[in-house]
């Protein structure tokens, strides 16, 4: 009967954690999201940058298996950065952001980004999902999401992607804001999906494990960093 290895060979032979390179143009951020994920022990992180250009040297030098870029790095950098990486053998990028700009988190996603979470998403939950996208896992689209929208829903799609409020597309379309709760919810509905940003992730087709569930329903704190806390709310009429 073979012997079993001893510990200290056990954990040689395990495959070791993929690295993740953080890019955040703050330190402290960078330090926290550092700490928490040394915690959790799912990830190795092999690098930092405080910009995208650092973080496109970062990538060449260390082979990082995912980015966690935090979209305050600058809109144009970050996107240009998002292009760059995507493709064959190139690094998971994923995003941190608010869900106050959906047409540049749909821009990022359009480019490339495996997917977006929210930056007030709770820590035990970071690395679980970081899990889930580097892995290619994500929430397949809902049955619904393959029926073709109508020519308003179209509209009222595009019209969250530009990031209007509900009273600036019942301007637009020239309909009322009620008629415009109807139909986001209608869309909601159909689509199997709880806000504006899932939306526009599925209507895209990019692939994203969805947003954590509204703040009442996490436990622990949330990432160690201060940031906006937008929400994505369907009645919502300023």
């Amino acid at each position: 009967m073979p012997a079993r290895p001893s510990p200290a060979a056990a954990r040689r032979q395990r495959p070791a954690p993929p690295g993740v390179l953080l890019v955040h143009p703050h330190p402290v951020s960078r330090i926290g999201l550092r700490r928490l994920l040394a915690q959790q022990k799912r990830f190795i992180v092999v690098g930092e940058a405080a910009t995208a250009a650092e973080a496109l040297e970062q990538v060449r030098r260390r082979h990082p298996a995912l980015v966690l870029m935090d979209l305050a790095v600058g809109e144009g950098p970050a996107l240009e950065l998002i292009g760059a990486l995507a493709g064959p053998g190139g690094p998971a990028v994923v995003v941190l952001a608010d869900g106050s700009q959906p047409l540049l988190l749909a821009q990022a996603l359009h480019a490339g980004a495996r997917g977006v979470l929210p930056r007030d998403v709770a820590a035990a939950e970071l690395p679980v999902l970081l899990a889930a996208l580097a892995g290619g896992r994500a929430r397949p689209p809902a049955a619904a999401a393959t029926r073709p929208l109508t020519p308003r829903q179209r509209e009222i799609v595009a019209c969250i992607a530009r990031g209007y409020s509900n009273r600036r597309i019942a301007a637009e379309l020239g309909i009322a804001v009620h008629t415009v709760k109807h139909h986001l919810s209608r869309l909601f509905d159909r689509l199997g999906v709880a806000g504006r940003l899932e939306l526009l992730r599925l209507v895209y087709g990019t692939a994203a494990v969805p947003t954590a569930a509204p703040s009442p329903a996490r436990t622990g704190p949330a990432l160690p960093y201060p940031s906006p806390s937008s929400r994505d709310t369907p009645a919502s009429s300023a």
